[in-house]
């Protein structure tokens, strides 16, 4: 099991390919990521059944389920049951391609969202790495190797 992302193969293929190139695409799920999501960040939202679990939404036999949407607000649940209710989400996206007005889903929880790991826009994270230490809520640091201060030696505890 992996800890909140999931990857997916693609082939492509095209009459002039003898040998079809793979691509895969990463998706972090809103449960483990969700306190990545801010406002106009591009997401994708699950638009199957309500009933369908985590496993089932991830099978590839089910990604036409997944529409492009942009996260319309972020807020906190007033008294979330679990870690994973603890926010939820209004999105906006296009129901089909012929649509010219968006649909506003309001309070959509976070398993039914997911951000498409380095998307071509300045608030997702390129790597997984750089999702895991943002999801920490904090930006990379170096670690001294010493058990040192910033004068000097190494600090001592009194207990």
């Amino acid at each position: 099991e992996t800890e909140g992302y999931y990857t997916m193969e693609h082939v492509h293929i095209s009459n002039t390919d003898k040998d079809p190139p793979k691509t895969s695409t990463t998706f972090l799920e809103g449960v483990t990521f969700g306190d990545l999501l801010e406002e106009d960040m591009p997401i994708q939202i699950w638009t199957g059944s309500n009933l369908a679990t985590a496993p089932e939404m991830k099978l590839i036999g089910q990604h036409h389920l997944w529409l492009d949407a942009l996260v319309a607000a972020v807020r906190p649940q007033r008294s979330p049951t679990s870690h994973a209710d603890r926010l939820l989400v209004d999105v906006a996206y296009l129901q089909s391609a012929q649509d010219e007005e968006e649909t506003l889903e309001t309070s959509v929880p976070l398993r039914k969202v997911r951000i498409v790991l380095g998307a071509p826009d300045e608030k997702i994270p390129a790597t997984l790495e750089e999702a895991r230490i943002m999801a920490m809520g904090g930006e990379e640091q170096a670690t001294p190797t010493t058990n040192t201060t910033a004068s000097g030696p190494p600090a001592e505890v009194d207990e």
